[in-house]
């Protein structure tokens, strides 16, 4: 009766993509837990594949689409995002009981001036000989041009179609087949555990064992991570005796300081928050120790990824992010901690990726932005030089002026007197 359920309801979700491609002409995929391609629909992109074959990472797909797939339950159930090659997608999520099996997602999109993504945005990422820019020059003409409203729309869309295939579903079945494979080497542990310490009388807590976790968890390394994690919870569960909420009370304590380590190596401190939230009303949820490990285990895989397994995608996605509202309000007295709550990172984190990734320090980028806006106004007769320096956001015009000539080696007068001829950059 369940393998029937199963095949309906993945003939279900089989026809959904396909009805959504269909109508949207969006390349449709439905992805499982951790981003593997289960079924797609639609043309593939052949631009992808292309990078797959010039990125070291061959995971990086299966990556993104598991980042986007986490943001859109994180976010209410759609979210727009980059992938590493700087194109647009968006995910909905698939939810079982509340946990997250899998997700729908559609594109990849170009929401930007295909020259500009070529010569900027893409030699970030690769490397590439003029033979090889006609070559991805050919395959981006492929992929559809879409105006941001068109791609909210879309994502809408596919939300709905993610809704309709979450109704009435509580397959529980990967759940259980990792909760025997857990049990299975936690009981292992329990008695090597009593092997040692019989008749010691005392309990010792496995610091060290603990440090070990975290170190997995930093690494992104999932599968020692959750060998190490047995190791701990055999260990609690041989010195509880049994006592399931003496258990609860030790969990939470190793999610806190796992949480602690996640945000001191960059992991999103609201989210984490967030997470932690529902983790204390989900743990008086739980009713065993089984239900318990399989729990903290997707916790541990959680947090690894956080840190480790897509950081490619996230700081990608960040800065297409915190580029957008930098470039729609340069023009106001914009700071770094408002950028950094735009994209939901503290200030010293965004402050070192923005610089690792863009180059450039937060402030000297805003510069930069503003500098090439005044250029622009500054080749049109009629504006004065005071107004021009308020409507790129600088208050004061001799700072302005300051500003202006160290990144364009003259002044703005001298700028607009020989119509940019003799400025840099």
């Amino acid at each position: 009766m369940k393998n029937s359920e199963d095949r309906i309801q993945r003939d279900k979700e089989i026809e959904a993509i396909e009805s959504y491609a269909l109508s949207t002409g969006i390349y449709t995929k439905l992805v499982d837990s951790n981003g593997e391609v289960i079924a797609s629909a639609g043309r593939p992109c052949e631009y992808c594949r292309f990078c797959a074959e010039h990125q070291p990472d061959k995971d990086f797909r299966s990556k993104t689409y598991r980042y986007g797939s986490m943001q859109a339950q994180r976010f209410g159930g759609k979210y727009i995002y980059f992938c590493p090659m700087g194109l647009t997608n968006w995910a909905s999520p698939i939810m079982k009981d509340g946990i997250l099996v899998g997700a729908l997602t559609a594109g990849p999109v170009m929401m930007f001036d295909m020259e500009e993504y070529i010569e900027f945005d893409l030699a970030l990422r690769l490397k590439l000989e003029k033979q090889t820019k006609e070559q991805v020059r050919t395959l981006l003409q492929q992929l559809p041009f879409m105006e941001p409203k068109r791609v909210t729309g879309l994502a809408e869309q596919l939300f709905y179609t993610a809704a309709y295939l979450c109704e009435g579903d509580n397959d529980d079945y990967w759940m259980r087949r990792d909760n025997q494979q857990n049990q299975s080497d936690i009981s292992e542990y329990i008695q090597c555990i009593k092997n040692i310490t019989e008749g010691l009388g005392q309990e010792v807590y496995p610091i060290e064992k603990e440090k070990e976790l975290l170190a997995y968890i930093t690494d992104g390394n999932n599968e020692d991570a959750q060998r190490v994690l047995n190791e701990i919870l055999g260990h609690i569960l041989f010195h509880s005796g049994g006592n399931l909420d003496v258990i609860k009370v030790r969990v939470l304590e190793l999610v806190i300081v796992l949480s602690r380590a996640v945000m001191e190596s960059g992991g999103d401190v609201e989210m984490i928050f967030g997470w932690n939230l529902r983790y204390v009303n989900d743990i008086n949820q739980i009713t065993n120790f089984e239900d318990l490990t399989v729990w903290l285990s997707s916790i541990i895989r959680r947090f690894g990824d956080m840190v480790f397994g897509f950081s490619d995608v996230k700081h990608v996605d960040i800065m297409y992010k915190a580029d957008k509202y930098i470039k729609q309000h340069y023009m106001e007295k914009l700071t770094l901690e408002d950028v950094a709550s735009q994209v939901y990172l503290s200030p010293s984190y965004f402050s070192k990726i923005f610089k690792e990734e863009m180059g450039a320090s937060f402030n000297n980028y805003l510069n930069k932005v503003r500098v090439d806006n005044a250029k622009r106004l500054l080749l049109k007769d009629g504006v004065n030089l005071v107004d021009i320096s308020n409507m790129v956001g600088y208050e004061d015009q001799s700072y302005f002026s300051k500003v202006f000539k160290k990144l364009s080696g003259v002044t703005p007068g001298k700028f607009r007197e020989t119509r940019g001829k003799n400025a840099k950059g």
